[in-house]
């Protein structure tokens, strides 16, 4: 396995949709999101879940690039192992 291949591998594939379209389709290393009980804070071998959001900020962090914002009134988010899907509604 090369470098490149291992580090694509260490980050989580998101997919981000409101009901506009898709606000977000990549990947990332780190993910902030408000959850209704509170902040998540999801990195790559996250634990299966499911939860609604509620409003704030998803941050997307990616090393070595600008953390990427979007805020959201309120929606849901599942993890499946490094695929994280989140449907959203926006201000």
């Amino acid at each position: 396995m090369s470098a490149q291949e291992k580090d694509e591998k260490e980050k989580l594939s998101v997919s981000i949709t409101a009901p506009a379209g898709s606000l977000f389709q990549g990947t990332a290393d780190f993910l902030q999101i408000p959850g209704r009980e509170g902040v998540l804070g999801i990195t790559p071998h996250h634990t299966r879940l499911v939860s609604l959001l509620r409003q704030g900020d998803i941050i997307i962090k990616n090393e070595g690039q600008t953390p990427q914002t979007f805020l959201i009134t309120e929606g849901i988010l599942q993890i499946n192992r490094e695929e994280i899907e989140i449907v959203v509604n926006t201000p």
